[in-house]
């Protein structure tokens, strides 16, 4: 499904410009008076009805209404992309850690630091199954996940970068030039990215390990039932980080 975005420009002083439309839909509406019919023939029937329904919540001025439709939209189409670094600052850590050479990337995973010299690294796996693994292309990061719920459902099934859902789950993504964020339906971030600069990226979320227990990577730590885990790392030259049977 595409979502398609409208911008109407009024235009003064430029009659003698010829009017010309782009996209799915047309005509343009050189004089902004009277009714105005888009036709958009390319688009299905059941995007045509989203769109008109966003429209008309756009002229009622029902910005929550509107709101709740643009989510909705989002969360029934796939969505893809290479996440691309931002340009804050490099984490200031709180304990010494190996020292990283320009070109390594640092994932900065609970509180502890994972060192990616290479393109690729697998950062979690599960009775043999890799479950959050990441690559590094030319022009930014690619990240590939399997995100279970407690009843060992999946909500979401990441691969690299595009995100595509259990339909029976209701659930958030949030896709942004930096971040990805996966919200479940309890309102809990199962999978948050965020790529702070082309040496630096932070990566939390929860990943189930069985129905009864989770992993949850917060900033702090990672949270193995009673058991905690702080500080240390590893150099991940492709291999895997951490492994539960």
């Amino acid at each position: 499904m595409k979502l398609v975005v409208f911008l109407l420009v009024a235009s003064f002083g430029l009659a003698q410009q010829p009017a010309t439309t782009l996209g799915a839909c047309s005509p343009i509406a050189p004089n902004n008076s009277g009714s105005i019919t888009i036709n958009c023939p390319r688009l299905s029937k059941a995007e045509r009805d989203a769109l008109r329904k966003l429209l008309n919540d756009v002229l009622a001025g029902d910005f929550n209404s509107m709101r709740a439709t643009l989510e909705k939209i989002q969360s029934e189409i796939n969505t893809t992309g290479i996440l691309e670094p931002d340009t804050r600052p490099d984490l200031r850590l709180s304990s010494p850690r190996r020292p990283a050479t320009p070109t390594d990337l640092n994932v900065l995973f609970g509180s502890s630091l994972i060192v990616v010299p290479g393109d690729k690294c697998t950062i979690i796996q599960m009775a043999g199954k890799r479950v959050l693994w990441i690559e590094r292309s030319k022009g930014g990061l690619l990240i590939s996940a399997k995100v279970f719920g407690p009843d060992s459902r999946i909500v979401a099934d990441v691969d690299k970068n595009e995100v595509t859902v259990n339909p029976n789950n209701t659930f958030k993504r949030k896709i942004e030039k930096h971040k990805l964020v996966v919200v479940d339906e309890r309102d809990q971030e199962v999978l948050n990215v965020d790529f702070i600069n082309p040496r630096w990226a932070v990566i939390t979320g929860i990943f189930y390990h069985d129905p009864t227990s989770a992993i949850v990577v917060d900033q702090e730590a990672i949270h193995l039932g009673s058991n905690l885990f702080k500080g240390g790392g590893d150099v991940c030259t492709g291999g895997v980080v951490y492994a539960w049977d």
